[in-house]
């Protein structure tokens, strides 16, 4: 199934879940998955006076502002008439702009429960609890310093995504666009397909 201008928001943490998902709306839809931070990454290339500010932002994981990126977004998005964009809007300025500029179908927000992700993340783990700024594991001698490493490493970029994202899932969580998933459960990407075309039949 596939339908002229479609245009999609996902708004989810760096985890390998939404990789999946974004591949299947991409091949299901026959849209076009634009990524912010490899459209940011072509222009770093393109010598465009704009590219030693964004380069700084950049290095610095810090939020480019919306003066420079929304452009360079907006042109990339001007190049197809479907479209799933990932990493983008960051801002709420960013979301009212992209309101204003196109004709959004659906924003998917993926939330992703700690707990779910410290399961998924290590097949190791007999007993873990996680809240919002710990973790702490015991009970299996398989589970390594490295493993804890990284599960703190990917823990702190959930938290971090969630503070930053939260105002832009405010802006859209009580519009007609919204839709809410949690990621990792076990239907999860047949809730989203049948979403993506249930909308599709009613426009």
């Amino acid at each position: 199934m596939a339908s002229s201008n479609l245009k999609l928001v996902i708004l989810c943490a760096p985890v390998t879940e939404k990789i999946r998902i974004c591949n299947n709306i991409s091949k299901t839809f026959h849209l076009k998955h634009l990524i912010s931070g490899q459209i940011l990454k072509k222009k770093l290339l393109s010598g465009i006076p704009e590219v030693k500010q964004m380069e700084f932002y950049m290095k610095n994981k810090e939020i480019i502002p919306d003066e420079i990126i929304n452009p360079i977004i907006f042109e990339e998005m001007s190049n197809y008439n479907s479209w799933l964009i990932d990493g983008f809007p960051r801002t709420v300025g960013q979301a009212e702009i992209l309101s204003k500029q196109t004709n959004l179908n659906l924003v998917l927000n993926i939330d992703v429960p700690f707990k779910e992700f410290a399961k998924m993340t290590s097949k190791t783990v007999l007993q873990c609890k996680m809240n919002q700024s710990d973790i702490s594991c015991s009970g299996n001698n398989k589970l390594t310093k490295e493993l804890v490493s990284l599960l703190h490493q990917k823990l702190k970029a959930i938290k971090n995504f969630k503070k930053l994202i939260q105002p832009v899932v405010a802006y859209y969580e009580f519009t007609e666009l919204f839709r809410n998933f949690e990621a990792y459960s076990p239907d999860i990407w047949e809730n989203i397909k049948s979403t993506i075309e249930k909308h599709i039949e009613s426009v």
